[in-house]
């Protein structure tokens, strides 16, 4: 098929998609306002084909537009899902009636209609009257700008899920190119696939929430240190420095503690990078430490907007104010979760005071639970949701609780594989802590840096596909009792289990302490088991 005739598919399907957008987003009623989905599809296409075109250097293969477009679609669908489904088959609520899965989404894109239709400076996105409603503003000023050059008489909030679709599915070709230059191709490919296709990346792709923009920044950024450190092909500081310093500004805009993580992040990664150069590389610090001041300014000028509920305080220094936030925030989600949830404070009760932040940061950890998910009751969409979340997180937890053995046991790659362990943990863990446990705020924060924890899921995957490691096997085991334990413990809260089976166990102490002596048991079954010799014969 030559140009032209792919230029006329490709405006065929773009028009035929933002008619259907549009009659959609009506409720099945009309297609008025159409072209205001076609101009934000050609504008997000133009950006997907530049950032692709900025990655021709690194000879990425055929398949990978194909799959950053499969990205995309898949998002927008998941969206589009949502924009139905939720007003017929999801909980009665103003959020769901109007077809947004959070309500974090619902109220950020209701006030950026409300100020693109007020006719003021869309700057007022990051005046405190808007503090409600997106206590950042960036993401607000974007929506707002969306509703203002693109968007139509009616509010139709599918514009800025094309937008976030778009936008978060470039983390596929950035984390492709991510993880080839630290690895390789095979690698690249496999963590590209599971960017596409992990279940809260989908997620947040599909709706207005910061995480869907975010995705993509932090992967180019990434993408932008491994440039800057010359792994796997040509680099150095003039083309590294746009992809790392650019994204961490505009993250900066959108969420400064996600740019301040995001610096913590790189700094861990830098150091699995330069190996032990890595103290004496004074440009990196200088580059790195210059945005770190930045993003601190930031935060020190425009605390008002960003934390009023403490802004009473003094600070004597930035860090000061930023760690107050920070703990702050944590006792904040610590006390909605606990507040929610009734077995929570029952523990709590019986627990002493310091106990609780860090069981509810272990707790966060294995949050969207899968155990939970397919045993509670729900209504059948939110059961399928939840499940389909809980799925895909037990999957690569289950990989990233191995990849630390795997790094200490590696003999070539051990200081990447390490320093890559250390900084997907750091960001894991931290993201717990921010979001106190919670069922839906601590993974979305943990999907920021989605691509680190691809890479290294992929990595694994395929160091275990050259060769096998049993105790990749005896990591899945332990991981496998804990699942099987929980799952009793959620079957008597939830079912008539305890009735016909007589089950009795209610301590979650137990429960846990259970899980691992079961999966201990295990490994050193698999351990004592003889292994098998496989002959020259068996082998050919």
């Amino acid at each position: 098929m030559n140009k032209s005739y792919r230029f006329l598919a490709g405006a065929a399907g773009a028009i035929t998609l933002a008619v259907t957008l549009t009659w959609i987003s009506s409720g099945l009623v009309n297609t008025t306002g159409w072209f205001s989905f076609l101009v934000l599809l050609v504008f997000a296409t133009g950006v997907a084909a530049l950032v692709l075109r900025a990655l021709q250097r690194e000879m990425f293969p055929d398949w990978l537009p194909a799959l950053t477009t499969g990205a995309a679609l898949l998002r927008l669908f998941a969206g589009v899902l949502w924009f139905m489904l939720l007003p017929s088959y999801g909980y009665p609520t103003d959020v769901q009636e109007a077809g947004y899965i959070m309500e974090d989404a619902f109220q950020r894109d209701t006030a950026a209609w409300g100020l693109a239709q007020s006719g003021g400076s869309l700057l007022e996105a990051f005046s405190g009257s808007y503090r409600s409603a997106d206590q950042y503003g960036g993401l607000l000023f974007l929506s707002a700008s969306v509703y203002r050059l693109a968007g139509g008489e009616a509010h139709q909030p599918l514009l800025v899920v094309v937008l976030a679709a778009t936008a978060s599915a470039l983390a596929v070709p950035l984390g492709w190119g991510f993880t080839r230059r630290i690895f390789d191709a095979r690698t690249a490919k496999w963590a590209a696939w599971i960017i596409a296709l992990f279940p809260e990346a989908v997620l947040l792709g599909s709706s207005q929430m910061r995480e869907a923009f975010i995705m993509p920044l932090a992967a180019a950024a990434f993408y932008g240190l491994a440039v800057y450190s010359g792994k796997g092909g040509e680099g150095g500081q003039r083309r590294g420095l746009p992809w790392l310093v650019v994204p961490l500004f505009l993250i900066a805009l959108i969420s400064p503690p996600f740019a301040v993580i995001l610096v913590g992040l790189l700094a861990i990664t830098g150091f699995a990078f330069f190996r032990w150069n890595f103290w004496r590389n004074r440009r990196f610090w200088v580059v790195l430490g210059s945005v770190a001041v930045f993003i601190l300014a930031v935060l020190w000028i425009g605390w008002p907007q960003i934390a009023p509920r403490i802004r009473a305080q003094s600070f004597d220094t930035p860090l000061d104010m930023a760690w107050q936030w920070l703990r702050h925030a944590a006792r904040w989600q610590a006390y909605l979760s606990e507040r929610s949830s009734g077995w929570l404070q029952k523990i709590f009760d019986e627990t002493p005071d310091w106990f609780n932040l860090p069981f509810l940061v272990a707790y966060g950890v294995t949050r969207p639970l899968l155990p939970a998910q397919l045993i509670a009751t729900s209504i059948p969409a939110w059961w399928a949701i939840g499940v389909w979340r809980s799925i895909g997180w037990t999957l690569m937890l289950a990989v990233l609780v191995y990849a630390p053995i795997l790094a200490l046991r590696s003999r070539d790659d051990r200081t990447l594989l390490l320093g890559l362990s250390l900084a997907v943990w750091a960001g894991v863990i931290y993201a717990s802590f921010w979001g106190g446990g919670d069922q839906w705020d601590n993974p979305r924060y943990r999907v920021a840096f989605v691509v680190l924890q691809a890479a290294l899921t992929a990595a694994v995957c395929v160091s275990q596909l050259r060769r096998p490691d049993p105790w990749m096997r005896r990591s899945l085991l332990i991981v496998g009792a804990m699942i099987g334990w929980f799952a009793f413990w959620y079957l008597r809260r939830y079912t008539g289990f305890n009735d016909i089976f007589g089950w009795t166990v209610v301590d979650l102490f137990k429960i846990v302490g259970a899980g691992l002596l079961t999966g201990v048991l295990l490994v050193v079954w698999d351990w004592a088991a003889p292994q098998k010799t496989v002959t020259s014969e068996e082998k050919s």
